[in-house]
Order: structure tokens, then C-alpha cells, then sequence
């Protein structure tokens, strides 16, 4: 497996990192620093399980993966930055599509400049923007699974509001 490369933080964007919402700033600097380097600034709120049935995940931000019921939102391990790219870990989310028979895994990185890749195999990449809303430094989003596909919505701004996602149609 090839090494993870990461960006650099200088003291400028330190200072910004300590102005992102979901940031403990009683951190040192150090440790900021070391975090950043590896994940960008598009924080994943929460995943809503509207499927049939379990939706599993893996969060390197906060090092958990867990599982969902059907019928249920996960918003204690699941949430966190996404990774960049450049990271060897991805945020994952894995699902059973019932219009494919199968199960789908989505692998989410960051790009960064407000960009993130949703990725299916079989399915390509999804790259959508989610530049933050001003005051913010950082954007926050939710992705809700069903038994079809998956929705993003971002969490920003006046009104939470569909930004993508892939859901499939049954043959005819």
C-alpha cells in the first residue's frame, strides 16, 4: 500500500482551522496541525439509514466504524472531516442497494477547494461543491441511505438542502 502524503499547515491556516465549528480548540497547536494535514474542511454531520438494511461505516477522523439500523441516524461516530485524497484512509459508507441486488460501498475524500468525490465502483466518481456559506470556514453535510442509492444534503446557510447523490430505477 502506498504512503500517505499530506498538506502542509502553515500558521495561517492554523489560524483558520481553529476558527472551523466542530474544532476542540483547546488542542495544541501541534496536534491541529498534525490532524489537518490529513483532513480537509468539510465536516460530515451525520448519516441517516432510510434503507431496509444495515448501513456500515468507517471514520477515520475520529478512528470508528460502526453500524446502522434501519430507521435510524448515527451522529456520535460517524461525524467528523473528511480525509483528502492525498490520505490513505477514505471515509466509507456501505450499503445494500435493493434495485442492484447488491451491496455498494461509497468512498468519500476530500479534493479539497470545497470539492469532495463521491465514488461507487461500477458507478464512477460524483464531485460536487460544497464551498462554505460566510461567516464559515468550513461546510457540514448529512447523507441519508435508502434502499436505492444515497442523498447528500448539505447543512449550511438558511435551510438544509438536497447537493447530490446516485439513486438507481429498476429495470423495465
Amino acid at each position: 500500500m502506498a504512503a500517505s502524503t499530506h498538506h502542509q499547515v502553515d500558521e495561517q491556516e492554523l489560524e483558520t482551522i481553529r476558527r472551523l465549528r466542530f474544532v476542540d480548540t483547546k488542542q495544541s497547536d501541534e496536534t491541529l496541525k498534525s490532524t489537518f494535514c490529513y483532513f480537509g474542511y468539510i465536516y460530515l454531520a451525520k448519516i441517516i439509514n432510510n434503507s431496509d438494511k444495515v448501513v456500515h461505516f468507517q471514520n477515520p477522523y475520529l478512528d470508528r466504524s460502526g453500524d446502522i439500523q434501519p430507521g435510524e441516524t448515527e451522529d456520535a461516530y460517524s461525524k467528523g472531516y473528511l480525509p483528502y485524497w492525498s490520505y490513505i484512509h477514505r471515509y466509507e459508507i456501505t450499503y445494500y442497494n435493493k434495485v442492484l441486488k447488491k451491496e455498494k460501498k461509497i468512498l468519500i475524500k476530500d479534493l479539497e477547494e470545497g470539492l469532495l468525490s463521491f465514488f461507487q465502483e461500477g458507478n464512477g466518481e460524483d464531485i460536487r461543491d460544497f464551498s462554505p456559506y460566510p461567516p464559515y470556514s468550513d461546510s457540514q453535510i448529512q447523507i441519508t441511505i435508502q434502499n436505492d442509492g444515497y442523498q447528500i444534503y448539505i447543512l449550511d446557510g438558511a435551510a438544509t438542502k438536497r447537493a447530490g447523490g446516485v439513486l438507481f430505477s429498476p429495470a423495465n
